[in-house]
Parts: C-alpha cells; structure tokens; sequence
C-alpha cells in the first residue's frame, strides 16, 4: 500500500476536521499485525525518530518491556472491536529515554487502528513523585513514632494516618474513627482534661498540646502526646482541628531509666574522683620504675612515692632474693613493724601466691610481723610472667571497711603488677647484659667486651700517654689435662683459674676468655715489666690450684704467657694480638711455663725463663 492510498484510505475513514483536531497529539494509523501506516510529526517532535524509522520496525519494539504483556492485550481487545480509552504505556526515544503515552484508539472494520496518544510523562512523574513523598512521609512518621490526624467538623470526618492507627491497635482497613467516640480512646481518668484543652483551644482558637495515657484496642495502656490547632474561615469560624500524635511511652521509660542512672553515676563521682587520681599516681609510677636502671633505684621511687599514694595506712616490700628462699626489706613506712629478712613461709601470700587479709580480730598472721597489726594487713604478692617477685604490705584501720578495700585492691593490685615488672625487667636486664660479656663458666668477660673495653682504652693510653699492656695467657697441655682427667676437672680448673685472673687484677682492667685454654689481659697504665711481674704472679698461683681425680691428686698446669705494650700510638686490637701471639709462640717454643715479650716490630726480643715452684720429673709439662 503507498502513501496515496493510505492518504485515499484515511479520506475515506475519519473526517479531515478530525484529523485537525487529533494531530495536536500523537496520531496514527496502524494495522492490527502491528505496523504504523501512517504518524503525524508529532511523533518525531516528541520520540525524535523519523517517520521511516517508526514504520520500519513493529510498534511493539518500541514499547518498554514490562509494559509489552498488557499492550499485547490491549491490542487484542482492538482487534476483537473493543476501543481503547487512556490506556498508557511507555515508548523509547531516540535518545534512550522514555515517555508515557495516554492512548484512545479506535478499530475500523478493516482491521485498522486510528489512534491519538498523549504524552503524559509530566503527569506520571508528579504522580510518581506524590507517591514517594506519600511513602516516604508514611516511613517518616514510622521511625519517628509520629502520626498527623485532622478532624473536619462540617463535615464530621476524621482522619487518621497509617501511624495513627498503629498507636490506637486499630486496622485502618477494618475501623472507621468518629466524632461521637473521639474521647473513648483516652484513659477515663484523663478523659476529662482532654476534652478541656480542645475545647479551650476552639474557644480561644490558640494551639493546645497535652500529654495523656490511651487505651490501644488490645487493652494496653500507652502515654501519648498530641498537639494541635485550630483553621478558621474568613468568617472566624473554627472549620477543622489537625495535629500530630506521638506514642511516649518508650520515650518516658527510657527518661526514668537516664534518672536513674544518673543517680548512680552521681553516686560514683567521688569514687571517679579517687580512681582518677590512683590512675594519675599509677602513671607517675610507672613511668618512674621504668626509667630506673637498678633495684637501687627502685627502692629509692618506692620510698618517695608510696608513702603518698597510701596516705591513711602503713606498709612495706620485700623483694625475694635469687636463692629463692629469702626476701629482704627495701622499703618501710608508718607505724608497720616488719623483719628485715624473712623467709618464702614466713608470709602466706608468698605461700599462697594470692592475696592474704589479716583482719584486727580475725585471720592468720604472717610471720614477718613483728606485732599485730592493729588496723590489720593485706599482703599482695608481687608477681611477674608467672614468677613470684616479692609482697607488698599495707597495714591500717582504713582495710577494714569493704567498699574501701575492694577499691584497694585494685589499686594495690595494680601498683604490685608494675612493682614486679620493673624488678623483672632490671634483673632480665643485668641478667642479658651478664650473657653477653660474661664468659659463662670462668665468670670472665668475653671476646665481646674485650674488644668494646680496648677501644675505651687505647683512647685512654693516646689520651694521657699512658702504656697500655695485652698479655696473652695460654694453659700448657690443657687439652691433655683433658684427656687424662675430664671434662669435669679440667672446668673445675677452668673455674679456678678464672676466679685467680679476677683477683690479681685491677678494677680497671679487663680479664677475658679469649677462647678454649687462651685467655687475655688487658692492663691499663701497666709498663711491659709491671706486666710480667704479674705473669710471674699467675705462674705461681696457677702451681697451687690443688685438684683430685679418682685416681688420687692431678698434676700441676703451667702457664706460658706472650706480653706487648703500646703508648700513645693508633693501634688496633688485631695488631696488638698479633704481637702478643707471636710472643706467645717463642714461649711455647721455648719450653714452656715461660713468657717472651714482643716489640712493636713484632719480633721477639726478650725470652727468659722464669723460676717456677719445683716440680716432679714426671709432672713436668
């Protein structure tokens, strides 16, 4: 069919004054197979498509897709001869989006469709937008437990909303509020004073506002509060009462649930108080102790310090010593008479390893008192990673009340805990500090320490041009000593040997285990001769370490000694016991039992046999 015969065909059709009228909206001609015949601009200036693009594809493909069911049956309808009035659906643009269509179509008896669309998307949005304001104003008053209610007295209606009905039990499907039983739904009691303050409220066409008790449909009685006002006509009469409606009764708990907890925060404000200031105390401690580097230095915060923190009582620490056994006093004040030492039994927290109460009359006392508390005691052990430190004691009148003492024991708890850490901690420290110079079986310093104390010194002998002596010791035949007793008196003698080195020297020199039977001193201010005078010394006393085996007495050990001096020269530790060993070297080369000195050169120039103790022929090294 052409554009002619579809022009001839809507000639013969419809009146072109109709025509006229129609195309100030969306008209068309279309066939009930679902193709459009014929469209006026409109189309394009509403869609954006062409003419073309319209009729080339089903009309169908152009609706939205959740609306295509019902425009498939509304189509059906047509074609059965049935017009269609304001059926609506929405069409895609050109550009994406979406308009509504109103349709009011019209079959004609050969099988066409003459239909006039009107774009009614403004009119859906705002309707769309009045429902969500609806919806959202009905969620509103949901979560805010607010509903709003008008009373039209011409007309004699009231309204109630969705929340409303909520707060009365009521099913707004199911019951209808009038006027006549408006004041039923109040407390009897409150009926009355409702009914006063409306009335006063026309009268004098003021707001109102009162809060009252209503009784919901299931017999549950409900605070509320209403407030409200009054619209009048031009004329000054009272034409409708509105306000809004709000269930308090939560609301109210909740206030006498705050009263009452505020009467108890208010009664604990003196007990924050203290606890604030035992926190402010405990930092100050705590802080104190840490930065201490000594138990000396402890004792020292806890005589400054304690005394304050327990104004009203008296006490003391003990500290248990490393045997384990004993525990010693190191801090007493106020009226407390305790023993200096006692023993792990005398206290029965340190038995225990909990808390001890003595009270005035009752309780068993510890064996660290001198006396009976006459105010009575509370020992608390002292405890840190699981290991008993020592006791705290406090005695005073102030222990006997409990509320007092259930917030000392916090307090004293607390105080214990940093007590027993910070001694833990000064103790790990000079343990530490003892493992990583010490040599652990000559009680020696080690390699370690002996390199840290040389540059120390050589400063020292560069500084004040003072000498500065390193003698090399090595035991004779020590491994053999081994062999032919044990291990175990060969560290016997080890240990001997040690204790000698640390008493023959000076408290600022340096003995140290160099490694296996060699060993180092490092002599401050001491002259090559001075320096074999002491080997001399060491020779001898090393003869008189006596020592039995199983098979009766060991024989002696002899020592062979290399000996090198610096003053006020940059020397290095490696170069100084390069010399020392190659001393060392021509003494052992030599017999043994003997020392050499080396210069700086580092060739030997003295080597000299000592006079040691007579020895057995079959003793000798």
């Amino acid at each position: 069919m052409g554009d002619q015969d579809i022009k001839d065909l809507a000639q013969l059709v419809i009146d072109p004054a109709q025509i006229a009228i129609l195309t100030n909206e969306l008209a068309c001609i279309a066939n009930t197979e679902g193709y459009f015949l014929w469209l006026n601009p409109r189309w394009e200036e509403v869609l954006g498509w062409e003419e073309a693009e319209l009729k080339r594809q089903p009309f169908l493909s152009f609706v939205h897709p959740d609306d295509r069911p019902a425009t498939l049956v509304e189509v059906g309808r047509l074609a059965e001869g049935a017009s269609t009035v304001n059926f609506t659906n929405r069409y895609r643009c050109q550009d994406g989006g979406w308009v509504h269509l109103a349709w009011n179509t019209v079959p004609t008896h050969n099988n066409l469709l003459i239909a006039v669309a009107r774009d009614v998307t403004n009119i859906k949005n705002r309707e769309k937008e009045k429902d969500n304001r609806s919806r959202l104003l009905a969620l509103a008053e949901s979560l805010s437990q607010v509903g709003h209610w008008r009373v039209d007295i011409g007309a004699e209606e009231i309204f109630w909303s969705d929340e409303v009905y909520r707060i009365h039990g009521h099913d707004p499907q199911t019951y209808k509020p009038t006027l006549a039983d408006g004041l039923k739904f109040y407390h009897p009691d409150d009926r009355q004073a409702v009914e006063q303050a409306i009335q006063a409220s026309v009268e004098q066409q003021a707001p109102f506002e009162f809060e009252r008790r209503i009784i919901r449909a299931d017999g549950e009685t409900r605070q509320v509060v209403s407030k409200g006002r009054v619209e009048v006509d031009e004329r000054g009469m009272t034409t409708a009462i509105f306000g809004v409606f709000q269930d308090i009764t939560d609301l109210r708990a909740r206030e006498r649930s705050l009263i009452e907890l505020n009467e108890r925060l208010s009664a604990k404000v003196m007990e924050i108080t203290i606890r604030n200031k035992e926190l402010r105390q405990l930092s100050e401690l705590a802080d104190l102790l840490q930065s201490s580097e000594t138990e000396s230095e402890i004792s020292d915060v806890l005589y400054q310090t304690l005394p304050g923190y327990f104004d009203t009582l008296s006490g003391a620490v003990y500290l248990i010593q490393g045997s384990r056994r004993t525990a010693i006093k190191i801090v007493e004040w106020g009226l407390l008479r305790q023993k200096d030492v006692i023993q792990i039994s005398d206290c029965w927290s340190l038995r225990r390893g909990s808390p001890h109460m003595l009270g005035t009359q009752r309780g068993m006392q510890c064996k660290h008192h001198l006396e009976r508390p006459l105010g009575g005691a509370h020992c608390s052990p002292m405890i840190a990673q699981g290991e008993n430190i020592g006791i705290l004691v406090l005695s005073g009148s102030a222990l006997e009340h409990a509320t007092t003492l259930k917030r000392f024991s916090r307090f004293i708890d607390a105080i214990s805990t940093h007590i027993a850490m910070s001694v833990a901690n000064v103790r790990l420290r000079a343990q530490l500090h003892e493992h990583s110079t010490r040599d652990p079986l000559t009680r020696l310093y080690n390699r370690r320490y002996l390199e840290a104390a040389f540059e120390r010194e050589i400063a020292r002998t560069r500084r004040h041009d003072q000498p500065l002596s390193l003698v090399l010791l090595d035991l004779d035949h020590f491994k053999q000593f081994n062999d032919d007793y044990g291990h175990l008196i060969a560290d016997n003698l080890l240990k001997h040997w040690g204790s000698i080195l640390w008493q023959s020297v000076r408290g600022e020199d340096v003995a140290a285990r160099w490694g296996g039977e060699e060993f180092v001193l490092l002599l401050s201010n001491t002259s090559e001769e001075a320096a074999e005078r002491l080997v001399e010394r060491l020779q001898i006393a090393l003869l008189k370490i006596a020592l039995h085996s199983d098979h009766g007495p060991c024989r002696p050990v002899t020592l062979s000694a290399g000996i090198t001096s610096t003053q006020g020269e940059e020397t290095m530790l490696d170069e100084l016991m390069s010399f020392a060993d190659q001393a060392l070297y021509h003494a052992k080369k030599s017999g043994r039992n003997r020392a050499a000195r080396a210069s700086k050169c580092g060739q030997a120039h003295s080597v000299r046999l000592l006079t040691p103790p007579p020895l057995k022929q079959s003793e000798g090294s």
